[in-house]
This record gives C-alpha cells, structure tokens and sequence, in this order.
C-alpha cells in the first residue's frame, strides 16, 4: 500500500494547502485519490530517459485534458527527482504554470523531518508494491523506496517517525537487531525493497542504508 511515512506526510501536505491533489504513478500516470488499481511493481526511477519523459508527456496530457489552460494554476510536487525532472516540471512552466517544489533540496531524513506530524494515515490509496513482511518494518522499506538517494542516513528518531512507534529496546542496544538477514522481519522489510544496512551507530542512533547495487567496500556492515 502506499502508506508511508513520507507519502503518508506529503498527503497532509497537498491536503492542507491544494484544492485538487492527484497521485503520479509510475505506471497509471495521473491517477484521482480514489483510484482503485490492481497491484504493481514499477518504479520510475527503474525505467529509461525515454520512458521517463514519455510518462511526463502523459502526465502533463493528462493536466491539459482537466484543466486546459495550465497558465491559471499553481502546481506544488512532492513527488521525488524522477518524477518532475524528466519534462513534467519543464513542460508545466512552459505552459505558462506556476511550479513549486517545497521538499526540493532535502535528502530523505530531512524530508521526513518537513512532513512530520501525525503519523496516522489520513488517507490510504492503492497498492503499488507488495511485500510479505511485518506489516510494521514495512514502513522501512517503503520509506527507503521512496528515496531518490543511492545511500541514507536515518536516525532512530528518524525510524521511528517512519514506524509511527518506538524502537523496540534491542534495536537501541543491539547492533546486531540491524543484520541484513531474511530471518528477521526488520531485515526482510529493507531487504524486499533492495536496501540494506551498512553501517549502525548504536552510540550516536544513526543507522545507514544503501541500495544494494551499490559498492558496500567503503560503507562498513553492521557489527
């Protein structure tokens, strides 16, 4: 499902300061809130230049389709780098929108820090990425997935804005609570996603993950 804590966060935010808000999917393009579709495994990020603009071209479409003259709107994304630097914010400003962007800039900890409030979904959408594991830990996953970022750093503060509880007192005490391993359900849950930890500062609270495509020689593994 789409909830977490970042999506969870930018839906508060859209809701409070938008009249209309839409969810970009990777796969459906423009969808309403409401939109019920079936579950799917697609990231924007994982597809070419071409597919990528090409979905731009769709979205913007899409826009022109609603509300015709573009010139008249303000549009504010919270989407991530993917999703508005392949022609969707260009294409917005060249039909004349106005295009505001408040989480540009930020990595994922201090985005989670700008969406930070109640952590109780206010809406929940459909699925975009299925994941057989606690439905708790999950919330780890789906947050790192929604990183445009190779590597994070996230503190247990940070964690636990994301889980919507507190860290369970191992996981405080415990390098080893981190371990990249299948037979625990917090590691399935970065696992299933394609992250995982490398590096845990039981004594500062930072834990740092990294996609798994990427080089761990210089990052260190959780003692």
């Amino acid at each position: 499902m789409y909830t977490s804590a970042l999506f969870r966060g930018r839906v508060r935010a859209v809701e409070s300061s938008c009249g209309t808000w839409f969810v970009l999917s990777a796969k459906h393009g423009l969808l309403i809130p409401v939109a019920v579709v079936e579950p799917y495994d697609v990231g924007l990020k994982d597809l070419s230049v071409a597919a990528r603009q090409a979905w731009s071209e769709g979205v913007l479409d899409a826009l022109l389709g609603r509300f015709g003259d573009l010139s008249r709107h303000v549009f504010e994304i919270h989407a991530g780098s993917a999703y508005r630097e392949n022609g969707l914010v260009a294409g917005l400003k060249a039909a004349g929108a106005t295009v505001e962007i408040p989480p540009d800039g930020l990595n994922l900890g201090q985005q989670l820090a700008f969406y930070r409030r109640d952590v109780r979904p206010s809406f929940v959408p459909t699925t975009h990425r299925p994941c057989e594991t606690h439905p708790r830990y999950q919330r780890i996953g789906e947050a790192l997935d929604d990183s445009d970022e190779e590597s994070v750093r996230l503190s247990f503060a940070d964690l636990e804005d994301v889980l919507g509880d507190p860290l369970p007192a191992s996981a405080r005490k415990h390098a080893k609570w981190w371990a990249n391993t299948d037979k625990s359900p917090q590691g399935r849950a970065w696992m299933d996603f394609g992250w995982r930890v490398a590096g845990i500062r039981i004594g500062t609270g930072e834990v740092d993950f990294v996609r798994e495509n990427r080089s761990l020689n210089n990052l260190g593994t959780p003692r």
